[in-house]
């Protein structure tokens, strides 16, 4: 379902395969059945895309973790993309899936959906590591704004989208490190 041409503003690079991975993951949550042609179609376009994008690797992952176990490789590797993409001392993740000495900034929302990505494989088994695990919940904590909110970047005001996906980051931080005890 990715667009032939990228919306105006799109990065090619960035987002290539994470409309179709989008997709995919709301119609297996609504219920479709993986095996139907669209999806059959769909997962086999996915299995053959290289995403470099951290939104469209996370989405992907999640539909891996919602297929059989013949998928697990699949979401081993994604969730490695993830980790191996992580930036420590900024505590997220960049707009590109992929290793960066500097970041200046990070999201809300890239940290929630590679977080999302790695709630759902640690719920098919996969271990996620816990000094990651810690230091998106620190920079989570950190950048939360006087007012309880969080803005899209540093210094920016609070939006309702932003505050949701810091909430709900630090709900899934305590879950995966529940799961550990």
């Amino acid at each position: 379902w990715d667009p032939v041409e990228m919306p105006r503003g799109e990065s090619v690079r960035q987002h290539r395969g994470g409309y179709t991975a989008l997709a995919t993951l709301a119609l297996l949550t609504a219920g479709m059945d993986s095996q139907s042609p669209p999806l059959q179609q769909a997962i086999e376009s996915l299995s053959k895309v290289d995403m470099i994008g951290t939104y469209a690797v996370a989405f992907r992952a999640q539909v891996w973790a919602m297929l059989p176990d013949q998928y697990l490789p699949a979401l081993r590797k994604d969730v490695q993309q993830l980790i191996d993409a992580f930036h420590m001392q900024r505590g997220g993740w960049d707009y590109l899936c992929q290793p960066v000495k500097t970041m200046p900034r990070v999201s809300p929302s890239t940290r929630h959906v590679a977080i999302l990505a790695l709630h759902a494989a640690a719920d098919r088994g996969i271990d996620i590591p816990q000094n990651l695990l810690n230091r998106v919940e620190q920079a989570t904590i950190e950048s939360q704004l006087a007012d309880g909110g969080w803005g899209y970047h540093e210094h920016d005001p609070a939006t309702g989208s932003m505050t949701a996906a810091g909430v709900f980051t630090l709900v899934l931080i305590a879950d995966l490190q529940n799961q550990r005890q």
